[in-house]
């Protein structure tokens, strides 16, 4: 399912990235099953579905261990995003699609993993993320997979 914003903002569109900036960065928008979305530049590409780290000047590349240390904001692109693009990302919600890794178990704790992007059930060397849960098993190989984030953040 598709999200869509739900507190009449004019012109936020969750669904596409565009080349110049439309908002600004860090703006924030309510969307379809309680999410939260927050308006970010991408510093490098995203691929749809993966979990991001945010800095404080809004700019959002594939989560890493070194950035949830740093203690980045945490996202998830429900769509495919070009280095240097603009666009929206779920900060808290349900229905929101994640990359996980194969094998990854639903109600567990997360963690960071060695794929750029990617969340694991696997702490080793990882660093957990707070505040995400998968609600369906993913099978054997890296997937998308349903998740309800509540304001996630890094356990540092």
């Amino acid at each position: 399912m598709s999200h869509f914003a739900t507190d009449g903002a004019l012109g936020v569109d969750l669904s596409h990235s565009h080349d110049s900036a439309m908002f600004a960065l860090g703006t924030q928008v309510q969307g379809s099953q309680g999410t939260v979305w927050t308006y970010i530049k991408a510093s490098a590409a995203i691929a749809q579905y993966d979990a991001v780290g945010i800095d404080a000047d809004f700019t959002a590349a594939p989560l890493t261990k070194a950035m949830a240390d740093a203690n980045y904001g945490v996202g998830f692109a429900q769509i495919a995003i070009a280095a240097d693009a603009y666009a929206w990302v779920a900060r808290s919600g349900a229905g929101i699609l994640v990359t996980a890794l194969a094998n990854c178990a639903k109600e567990v704790p997360l963690y960071t993993s060695a794929t750029a992007g990617s969340v694991d059930d696997d702490a080793t060397s990882q660093t957990q993320i707070l505040g995400l849960t998968l609600t369906a098993d993913n099978g054997g190989s890296a997937a998308a997979v349903a998740a309800i984030a509540h304001h996630p953040r890094a356990a540092v």
